[in-house]
C-alpha cells in the first residue's frame, strides 16, 4: 500500500538513534525509574536518558514498547530510541513503535532477540512534523483520558473490596447490627447465616481448548474464552471465537 499524500516511507535507523541500557539490579530504590523490557522494573538516581522511547531487546517481553517523558534509567534488556528532533516527534514515534509489532522482527534460536541491526532499516510511513505533532496531541489526549478512567476504577474497586472486608468479614453489613454471633464451621458468624460449599452454590465445570491444528475450528461465532481474559470482571466479548464442529470435537463446553 503506497503512503498517503504528505507522508513517506522512511527507514528507523534515518529517524532516531539507538542507544543501549546498562546491567541494572531490579528492584532498586532512587529519584528515577528504571525500565526493564516489561516496564518500570525498580528505581535510581542516575540519570541516563530523558524524553525517549524504551524497546525490550530479549525474551518473552522482546518488541514491547514504553514511553518516559522524564529522566530515566534503562537495562541491558532494552533498546533506547531517541527520535531526531527535526524528524520525529517523540510521542509519534512511540505510537509507530506501539503499532508495529516489533516482536516479528526478532532473531535468536534459545530466545527472542530485538538488534538494531534488524530495526534500522524498517520502513514506516511518517508525515512532516506538523502533522506528526497534530496526531501525537490527539492519541496522547485519549491516553491520558485511559489512564484517568483507569485510576478511577482502581479506587473504585479498592473500595468495593473494603466495603465486602466489611460486610462480610467483619460482619457489619446492613441488618447486621446487634444480632448475636454463632458458631459455624468457619468460625462464629451473625445469627441466621448459613455455611455453604461452593457445590452447593455453583454448578462448576472445567474449560477445554479445541485442536490448533486444525485452524478452521478458530472461524466461528462462538465466544471462546482464554485465561487472560478472566479479569475479575464481565466479559462481553474475545479474541478468539469457535465453530460448532470445534465445539463438538473437543472438551470445550457451551456455557
Amino acid at each position: 500500500m503506497k503512503p498517503e499524500f504528505g507522508w513517506h516511507l522512511r527507514p528507523l535507523g534515518e529517524l532516531v538513534e539507538f542507544r543501549n541500557g546498562k546491567s541494572v539490579k531490579p528492584g532498586g530504590q532512587g529519584a528515577y525509574p528504571v525500565y526493564g523490557s516489561n516496564g518500570i522494573i525498580g528505581a535510581s538516581d542516575e540519570i541516563m536518558y530523558s524524553n525517549a522511547i524504551i524497546l525490550g531487546r530479549v525474551g518473552a517481553y522482546c518488541g514491547s514498547v514504553e514511553y518516559c517523558k522524564g529522566p530515566f534509567c534503562a537495562s541491558d534488556n532494552t533498546i533506547v530510541v531517541a527520535p531526531c528532533a527535526d524528524r520525529l516527534n517523540v510521542l509519534f514515534g512511540y505510537y509507530l513503535l506501539r503499532d508495529a509489532n516489533l516482536n516479528r522482527h526478532a532473531g535468536g534460536a534459545a530466545q527472542p532477540l530485538l538488534t538494531q541491526s534488524r530495526l534500522r532499516p524498517l520502513e514506516f510511513a511518517v508525515p512532516g512534523l506538523d502533522q506528526q505533532d497534530r496526531i501525537a496531541s490527539i492519541l496522547s489526549a485519549y491516553d491520558d483520558l485511559i489512564q484517568n478512567n483507569t485510576r478511577r476504577i482502581a479506587i473504585l474497586e479498592d473500595m468495593a473490596r473494603r466495603i465486602f472486608e466489611e460486610w462480610f468479614v467483619h460482619f457489619r453489613a446492613p441488618g447486621c447490627q446487634g444480632l448475636p454471633m454463632v458458631e459455624s464451621a468457619i468460625g462464629p458468624v451473625p445469627q441466621g447465616w448459613e455455611v455453604k460449599s461452593v457445590a452447593e452454590l455453583y454448578n462448576t465445570s472445567s474449560g477445554g481448548t479445541p485442536s490448533r491444528k486444525l485452524p478452521e475450528y478458530f472461524e466461528g461465532d462462538i465466544r471462546w474464552v482464554k485465561t487472560k481474559e478472566l479479569l475479575d470482571g464481565p466479559i462481553f466479548e474475545t479474541d478468539e471465537h469457535i465453530t460448532e464442529s470445534a465445539l463438538h470435537n473437543s472438551s470445550a463446553k457451551l456455557l
